[in-house]
């Protein structure tokens, strides 16, 4: 298919001279994004439509009382009445929905390289929570930061937070956002430490011997009460017996379910093995195609009854992978404004250089999308931005990109949202208590919507149309969204002038205008 690039003056003349005021104000009041959105106030959304994500149903004419950032009370405008001298706000035509969640980041590493307004970006696109799976900073850093959010000083999406992920030194250098650890009692104490310095959960990472070590590990976080999460290789039914609360990355079901399992799980500890497969590209592709056709099939059905059985969740990491990258590249290169450097550091549509094309390897990851579905396991989207090689991944709104994959998987619209919604919410209430997060709209809980302009159980490609998000009882309306926007371009571009022209891409007589968030 053939991509072309056309750089024409922008036809949002009136946006954009705004976008580059708010942008300079904003530069000019100082790092924190909290200066463009007030704190929480006290206010009724009204003759709104509310999406009832787990049932797949719409209510209209609610009206929905905030109060001290919490829902207080929800109910028909015609019984439901609203305080004398409340500030109201006119739902009429729009659609309520709980805050998305990203539950599979890097968004404090994204914020130091090709991201640095990741915070804005989330809150902007409706992303009210997000699960970071390590930063390549020092531990008490990232505390610290942590701290700043939770006292106001910047303006974040809700956090949970691993500090750093355990890792095994050996096959491939320990990456500065793991934590190397030896033995058992290393994995013990490294435990431990994370503990002491605020983490919410624990992460481990493929060379991580979970099937030897996982007990221990999982005893010693329940003790703390803290979750384990992460990336596993070998049994994903065995880590789920042995107590993990999550597991990353979709592409490895396949991979730890083939009848050369073993030789997958040599690949990933082995130094040797690794060397003699991943130093050639054609090489490691024939050798993961192989292991795509040679499914245990029995082993598999048990996995998928194991992981359902005990609700062991999924954070999936599409939109991470680079067939998201072919499946969306119009959207992906719409967010260039937000990348530092600009389209430099974002993987523009064409031709992708960094891996061959795999015929039917997408057709493959659908299918394991669809069996974890069917089989009752919780799907959480998760879109890997910050980590190396997805550069292209722009926090956000690549949990958009998450739930598109999930329908073009055959997953219902229904489904796809709680991925964003429910699923995260439920986790983070079970695992993560001291994190508030919203699967309902109902009484009680944080008050944390997105305000849609179109319904998204009619079509998933709805959550694109964002007219407002309410953050922990703050309003952020258009213009407070198109200020956070502004925000992250000036970060990105090192100026608050430097709002680009629109890049638009054609293909095959389409088009796709960058000067808005997708």
């Amino acid at each position: 298919m053939r991509y072309e690039q056309q750089v024409r003056p922008c036809s949002f003349v009136g946006d954009v001279l705004m976008i580059r005021l708010l942008s300079l104000l904003l530069f000019l009041a100082g790092s924190s994004a909290g200066a463009s959105v007030p704190a929480h106030e006290d206010f009724a959304l009204t003759n709104v439509t509310i999406v009832d994500v787990e049932r797949g149903e719409t209510l209209p004419q609610q009206t929905i009382l905030i109060i001290d950032g919490h829902i207080t009370a929800v109910g028909s405008n015609a019984r439901l009445r609203v305080p004398r001298g409340f500030r109201r706000i006119d739902g009429a035509g729009r659609y309520a929905t709980p805050g998305f969640w990203d539950m599979g980041s890097e968004v404090f590493n994204a914020r130091n390289s090709s991201w640095p307004g990741a915070f804005e970006l989330m809150l902007a696109n409706g992303v009210v929570g997000t699960r970071d799976r390590g930063s390549d900073g020092p531990l008490a850093e990232t505390a610290a930061l942590v701290r700043k959010v939770e006292r106001g000083e910047i303006l974040a999406p809700r956090l949970v937070w691993s500090g750093k992920t355990l890792a095994v030194p050996g096959v491939v250098p320990v990456r500065p956002n793991q934590l190397p650890v030896s033995n058992e009692a290393d994995a013990r104490s490294a435990v431990v430490d994370l503990a002491a310095a605020g983490a919410n959960y624990v992460r481990v990472t493929s060379g991580f011997p979970f099937e030897k070590w996982g007990r221990t590990v999982v005893d010693a976080a329940r003790r703390l009460g803290m979750g384990v999460s992460g990336w596993i290789v070998s049994g994903w039914a065995e880590a789920a017996l042995a107590g993990m609360s999550s597991i990353d990355h979709l592409v490895d079901l396949y991979r730890s379910t083939s009848t050369n399992r073993a030789r997958y799980l040599a690949f990933s500890r082995d130094p040797q093995v690794r060397a003699e497969i991943g130093g050639d590209p054609e090489r490691a592709y024939n050798f993961f195609a192989t292991l795509r056709s040679t499914l245990d099939e029995r082993y598999y059905a048990e996995t998928l009854r194991t992981l359902g059985r005990l609700k062991t969740s999924i954070a999936t990491n599409y939109s991470g992978m680079i067939h998201a990258q072919r499946r969306f590249p119009l959207r992906i290169a719409s967010r260039a404004t937000w990348a530092r450097g600009g389209a430099k550091t974002v993987a523009l549509p064409g031709p992708v250089a960094s891996a061959p094309a795999q015929p039917g390897v997408e057709a493959a990851l659908f299918k394991n999308l669809k069996d974890l579905h069917d089989a009752g396991v919780p799907l959480m989207t998760g879109s890997d931005t910050g980590s190396p090689g997805s550069t292209f991944v722009a926090p956000g709104p690549s949990v958009h990109d998450e739930m598109l994959a999930l329908v073009a998987a055959g997953i219902p619209v229904r489904a796809a949202l709680a991925a964003a919604t429910v699923n995260p919410a439920r986790y983070v209430s079970h695992y993560v208590p001291g994190v508030e997060a919203t699967a309902a709209l109902t009484a009680g809980s944080p008050a944390d919507i997105v305000l849609l302009d179109a319904n998204p159980l009619e079509s998933i490609a709805n959550v694109d149309k964002i007219h407002a998000v309410v953050f922990a009882g703050r309003w952020i309306g258009p213009k407070e969204r198109q200020a956070l926007l502004a925000r992250a371009a000036a970060l990105a571009n090192g100026s608050p002038w430097n709002v680009p022209e629109c890049l638009v891409w054609v293909e095959s007589g389409h088009s796709a205008v960058s000067s808005r968030a997708t």
